[in-house]
């Protein structure tokens, strides 16, 4: 099967946004997990925004690599939040309790301010 998960990154000002397009699953995880490792070997302190408008879907594995992605960051003094959730992956975050360990936006811009503030 083949992966199901456009990533694209973006920098802006000091925060770096992560576009994920399309299925978050155990067989594309590995793709995101090689652009965080570049991210986080990268720099330091880094502040980063998970886009999730156009992620249909959040497996079990995608969740995991959120929370060991979370403790990498805070480490190093960042921070790791996410947009733009869809009514579903909302419900995902708030079921597992991911919503008391992560901040989400309404939108991209948004957690820029938060950034920027």
């Amino acid at each position: 099967m083949e992966n199901n998960l456009n990533i694209t990154v973006e920098e802006f000002e000091n925060v770096t946004i992560i576009h994920l397009e399309g299925r978050l699953d155990i067989l594309s995880a590995e793709s995101l997990q090689t652009i965080m490792d570049k991210l986080i070997d990268d720099d330091d302190k880094i502040h980063l925004i998970i886009n999730c408008q156009k992620l249909s879907f959040i497996s079990s594995a995608g969740l995991c690599l959120f929370m060991i992605y979370l403790k990498k960051i805070e480490k190093c003094g960042g921070k790791l939040t996410f947009s733009a959730f869809n009514g579903t992956n909302r419900k995902i975050f708030e079921i597992t309790g991911y919503n008391k360990f992560f901040t989400v936006f309404p939108s991209v811009e948004e957690g820029i301010k938060f950034y920027n503030r």
